[in-house]
């Protein structure tokens, strides 16, 4: 069943695997800032520029064939300083990047609807990206269900154990979004086979995924990739995670 959900996914995908543009969260989802944490969450916005890796990787491939990539961040407009300092250490391309006002710091899902509506209103074409720590895919789904006419692929970040929903492209690692990308015929096989290589020869896998998010124990936690290089890669990729996962388990 799950098999089947996915081929539907893209074969629904490859009908509009053109130009698009990206919009992605920033927390959680390029940055480990660990929102659910509120005291961490705070120390990490301001002093770390720790991010998951190879997402920067992903989203430099990702610019070769989009329109732009645009960074969605909750945090208050002060602290663009230090997102603009993060993005540029990690080599990260972006458009624009949107943070919040004094006046948009009372509703939250409102501003993140008003700014992705401000970048989509002249693309057909739509790429979002965050994670299921707040509210990024009901956000993301309500902005899909106001655009019947437009096109959007979503991937979420399984940060927590929360479920996500069948509409969306479930990941754990950036090799996922990757997967994806090359699946619905945007992405290179060669820009994914090198991601992949990213995290088989990472020692430090907190890189990729850091203690306070959701670590993977068994297969069936990973969305299914069809048969083929690409699902070939995606074994090892998870066989490694799942082994990590497992050892971080009994420590």
């Amino acid at each position: 069943m799950k098999n089947l959900i996915l081929l539907i996914f893209i074969g629904l995908f490859s009908l509009y695997a053109s130009a698009a543009v990206v919009i992605s969260d920033l927390d959680d989802t390029i940055k480990m800032t660990n929102v659910d944490n509120m005291g961490r969450a705070i120390g990490n916005g301001l002093f770390s520029t720790k991010v998951f890796e190879p997402m920067p990787m992903v989203l430099r491939a990702m610019d070769q064939y989009v329109n732009g990539t645009y960074i969605l961040s909750a945090s208050p407009k002060i602290l663009n300083f230090n997102i603009k300092k993060l993005l540029n250490k990690h080599d990260i391309p972006y458009r624009d990047l949107f943070t919040r006002t004094l006046s948009d710091l009372k509703d939250k899902k409102a501003y993140k609807l008003r700014m992705i509506n401000s970048v989509i209103e002249d693309e057909k074409n739509i790429i979002l990206i965050g994670d299921n720590v707040e509210a990024d895919e009901e956000i993301y789904h309500e902005i899909k269900n106001r655009h019947p006419e437009k096109q959007f692929s979503i991937y979420i970040h399984k940060v927590t154990n929360k479920k996500v929903s069948a509409g969306s492209f479930k990941y754990y690692t950036a090799f996922e979004i990757a997967a994806g990308e090359y699946l619905v015929r945007r992405m290179e096989f060669s820009e994914v086979n090198a991601i992949a290589k990213e995290i088989l020869l990472e020692k430090n896998m907190s890189k990729i995924i850091p203690r306070f998010a959701h670590c993977p124990t068994k297969m069936d936690e990973f969305t299914k990739l069809p048969f083929g290089k690409v699902q070939a890669l995606g074994v090892l990729v998870q066989t490694k995670i799942i082994g990590y996962c497992k050892l971080r388990q009994q420590q």
